[in-house]
C-alpha cells in the first residue's frame, strides 16, 4: 500500500486509474472501488474502512494503543 500525501489548493482527488472522483470540498465518494478507507484527524477513532485487511490492521493498532492506555495523535499514527 502507498500513502499519498498531498498539498493542494483544492480538495478534488480522483482515482488515477478510473478517473472517478473520490473526494471534493465537502464530499467523499465511498462507492469508488479504489477507496480502501479514510479517516480524518478530527475524528481519528471513527474511520470508514471498506477493505477487510485494512480493518483488521486498524483494529490491531487501536487495541495495542488501548492496552498501553496512551493518547495517540495523528502524528503518532503516521509513524506506524
Amino acid at each position: 500500500m502507498n500513502y499519498v500525501t498531498l498539498d493542494l489548493d483544492h480538495f478534488d482527488f480522483y482515482c488515477p486509474i478510473t478517473g472517478k472522483k473520490i473526494c471534493g470540498m465537502n464530499e467523499m465518494n465511498e462507492n469508488v472501488d479504489s477507496l480502501m478507507g479514510y479517516w480524518v484527524d478530527e475524528v481519528l477513532y471513527e474511520p470508514v474502512i471498506k477493505d477487510p485487511k485494512l480493518k483488521l490492521a486498524w483494529d490491531v493498532l487501536v487495541n495495542q494503543l488501548d492496552t498501553k492506555d496512551e493518547y495517540v495523535s495523528s502524528d503518532d499514527l503516521k509513524k506506524c
